[in-house]
């Protein structure tokens, strides 16, 4: 039998999307880290190809959009099991780029544990929640993902320098 790229595609996927694909959850529906795995709190080198390191020889940073698909989407923090829906894990909607802005921006989170941090303060990533989240070192609450590596340390950079520019739309 033989075996087309779409089939094993399709099984690769399917193999992603058991129950152990959804984050875990505490009993306030907040997303709990697996702190358990080697790589917990590492940050990935800032070699990773993926596209977004910023760019240090200009004033220019990404823009939202950019940001929302490379790193809400395609890391799958947008995915309808973390912050893909209205409601979102932790209140956090990343439903669609314009949701993710407004749940961002000078808001506040309504975690038990992080309740009144703000997401994003433009000019200020060191403290933003999402920043503290991403980089692995957030100061409540889990690291971002909660299971496994972090995202790439350029999209950590570039969401660094976003929000530092003043996090503009």
């Amino acid at each position: 039998m033989r075996l087309t790229a779409t089939t094993i595609l399709s099984l690769l996927l399917l193999a992603a999307c058991g129950d152990s694909a959804a984050p875990p959850t505490g009993d306030d529906g907040t997303v709990r880290a697996d702190t358990r795995t080697p790589d917990a709190g590492v940050r990935p080198e800032a070699s990773t190809p993926d596209g977004l390191a910023p760019d240090t020889t200009s004033s220019s940073t990404h823009s939202f959009a950019e940001l929302y698909d490379k790193v809400f989407v395609k890391q799958g923090c947008a995915h309808p099991t973390c912050h893909g829906s209205v409601a979102g894990k932790g209140g956090l909607s990343l439903l669609d780029v314009d949701t993710a802005y407004a749940d961002l921006i000078n808001a506040s989170s309504r975690t038990k544990e992080c309740n009144g941090a703000v997401r994003v303060k433009p000019g200020d990533a060191h403290g933003s929640l999402l920043y503290a989240k991403v980089s692995g070192s957030p100061g409540c609450g889990f690291r971002m993902p909660p299971k496994g590596p972090l995202i790439p340390a350029s999209m950590i950079d570039a969401i660094e320098a976003w929000i530092i520019a003043g996090a503009k739309r």
